[in-house]
C-alpha cells in the first residue's frame, strides 16, 4: 500500500490557498461537480478560481500522489496490470487517473474510479490483505499503511 492518499491533496489546497483543513476538504471534493469555486481563506478574505487553476497550483502534488502509486504497483505486480481500480475521494480530482495511468504505460481508459463495492470480496490473512475479484488474487503488505 501506499502511505500518500487525498489528505496530501487536501494539505496541498490548504497550504496554496490558506484554508483549515474543512474547507480545503470541502474544496477538493469539489473539484469534479463545479467549474468555479468560491471559498474564504484563514485570514477572511473571499475567493473565487475555475477549477483548472485550482488544479494547477496542486499539480505537482497530484503527479507525486499519483507517482508514488505507480511506484508501489508496478514493484508488487512486477510490470504494468490490466486495469487499476481506484477507490476513495482523492482519486476523484480531475486528472488523477489520468496521471496514474501514465506513470505505469497503461492505456487511461483502464484506470477507473470505483465504489467500496469493489471490498466485498476482501480479507487479511496475517499482516496482508487478500483481494479477489475475476482479474487476479491481488496481495498488498498492510505494514507500509
Amino acid at each position: 500500500m501506499v502511505s500518500v492518499a487525498g489528505d496530501e491533496i487536501t494539505e496541498a489546497l490548504s497550504k496554496a490557498f490558506l484554508l483549515d483543513f474543512d474547507t480545503a476538504e470541502k474544496l477538493k471534493v469539489g473539484l469534479n461537480i463545479k467549474d468555479k469555486h468560491t471559498f474564504s481563506d484563514i485570514v477572511g478574505m473571499s475567493h473565487e478560481f475555475e477549477t483548472h487553476e485550482i488544479l494547477e497550483r496542486i499539480d505537482p502534488v497530484i503527479k507525486s500522489v499519483t507517482q508514488q502509486i505507480a511506484e508501489r504497483i508496478l514493484e508488487f505486480n512486477e510490470s504494468a496490470p490490466s486495469a487499476i481500480f481506484c477507490i476513495g475521494g482523492g482519486c476523484q480530482i480531475p486528472g488523477f487517473t489520468q496521471f496514474l495511468s501514465s506513470a505505469v504505460d497503461l492505456p487511461s481508459e483502464r484506470t477507473v474510479i470505483k465504489g467500496t463495492e469493489m471490498l466485498e470480496n476482501t480479507y487479511f490473512e496475517g499482516d496482508k490483505l487478500i483481494v479477489l475479484n475475476t482479474l487476479h488474487l491481488l496481495v498488498l503488505d498492510i505494514r507500509h499503511f
